[in-house]
């Protein structure tokens, strides 16, 4: 039974030659114009990287290792071995290190530029956003550092950063780098207490920081990037025309009769979720199936593309679903013409459809990653580019928790006996 009322359901697709027109024939077109016309969008010699970071010390690092020095000959230490221990730590500042070695890279400085600031400016910088991260070094953090490092103290003290979350790609640079050169440092802390450093072991320490491309993946091309966009848009109007089919089919008496069956109202909404499904997952094998014969358009993960079919299909029957649910209990198809008309647009834009949204804003760019055409062409995208499944992972449980939460929204919503 339930097989005999979806495939109505692709019958009256397959009958009707405009929504085929809409749904195929369109978005090729669109793919075509868009990803010829306006390729550049799409172009990059790679991620620009520019950022300034501020570091402050409450404290003078010469002094307090002075102060180290004066506190170490207050101990029962041997004098070679606080002649050893002093000669040491001389090559273990780690502010020094930081500035030097770490921050001081040339490769380093092509990206970043580094200031220097006194600990009264904290506030007026933290207010600056044109700083990605401020590094703020606590009172007595060297002198603290070395009694870990060379005294096997228990306590070992941290940096303090503060990141510009408008800024965050530069400032999650900035962030692992810093937790990088911390963790050097708590290596040669443990080999400290473990009584391996000496004199000679000292000169080996060095700590060198590069900054690279975040990945290096294949560069998706104009084409298929609107391959992508154009696809997830479109199969968001499969939803919004088996919602307003399943509407006609009320207004004309057709669900009073399958009532009249003794057909259960669960397996009619059912039959528009599974339709809506196979309709979508047609759509995009199509399109797709096109794009690669004549625009050489491959996806290097098949398996991946499978899934990510699926999960977008799913997403878009619950869409389905919940839309004639509210078309029956509001007796109109204005919801779906609603949806088809101006949801999909603002759902397109936020997707990324148009133009690639993290151009214009990461917050917009965060929103589209929760729609179902959203959370899809980042899985579309990210498969392109090579990653694994494991890696699109998050995208994919987005459109599967989606649909699923449409389905639930849907079973609530749908009136006793079809609102009868």
């Amino acid at each position: 039974m339930l097989w005999t009322f979806i495939r109505k359901e692709l019958l009256l697709f397959i009958r009707n030659p405009r929504e085929l027109f809409v749904l195929l024939v369109l978005p090729f077109l669109l793919i075509t114009i868009l990803g010829l016309a306006l390729g550049g969008l799409t172009k990059s010699n790679g991620i620009t990287i520019e950022g300034k970071l501020a570091i402050i010390e409450n404290g003078m690092e010469q002094k307090e290792l002075e102060d180290w020095k004066n506190s170490l000959s207050k101990t029962e230490f041997p004098g070679e071995v606080q002649q050893e221990l002093s000669q040491a730590a001389k090559t273990l500042l780690p502010i020094t290190t930081l500035k030097e070695e770490v921050l001081g890279d040339e490769k380093f400085q092509e990206y970043f530029k580094v200031e220097s600031h006194d600990i009264d400016e904290l506030a007026e910088l933290k207010a600056d956003k044109s700083y990605s991260a401020i590094i703020e070094v606590p009172e007595d953090y060297t002198f603290q550092m070395l009694n870990s490092m060379l005294l096997n103290e228990e306590e070992t003290p941290t940096l303090l950063l503060h990141v510009n979350e408008g800024k965050s790609l530069s400032s999650n640079i900035i962030e692992g780098v810093l937790k990088d050169f911390q963790k050097q440092y708590t290596l040669i802390t443990n080999l400290g207490k473990a009584n391996l450093i000496d004199e000679n072991f000292s000169q080996a320490i060095n700590v060198n920081t590069t900054v690279q491309s975040v990945e290096e993946r294949e560069t998706v091309s104009s084409l298929s990037y609107y391959t992508v966009g154009m696809s997830v848009m479109f199969v968001l109007y499969i939803a919004s025309n088996i919602s307003s089919f399943s509407y006609q089919e009320k207004r004309m008496h057709v669900f009073d009769r399958i009532l009249l069956a003794n057909v259960s109202k669960w397996t009619y909404m059912l039959s528009i979720m599974f339709a809506g499904m196979i309709l979508t997952f047609l759509q995009l094998s199509i399109l797709f199936g096109l794009s690669a014969v004549i625009y050489n358009v491959t996806w290097p993960n098949w398996v991946n593309l499978f899934v990510i079919m699926v999960a977008l299909s799913f997403a878009v029957g619950g869409i389905a679903v919940l839309l004639a649910s509210i078309n029956y209990r509001m007796n109109s198809e204005t919801f779906s013409s609603f949806f088809s008309t101006v949801l999909v647009t603002i759902f397109a834009f936020l997707g990324g459809s148009f133009v690639p949204i993290t151009n214009i804003s990461n917050l917009l760019s965060r929103m589209g990653s929760f729609t179902p055409n959203g959370a899809g062409m980042v899985a579309l995208l990210q498969t392109l580019q090579g990653y694994s499944l494991a890696e699109v992972g998050q995208p994919i449980w987005t459109m599967t928790i989606f649909g699923a939460v449409m389905i639930v929204i849907a079973v609530f919503s749908f009136p006793k006996r079809g609102g009868v």
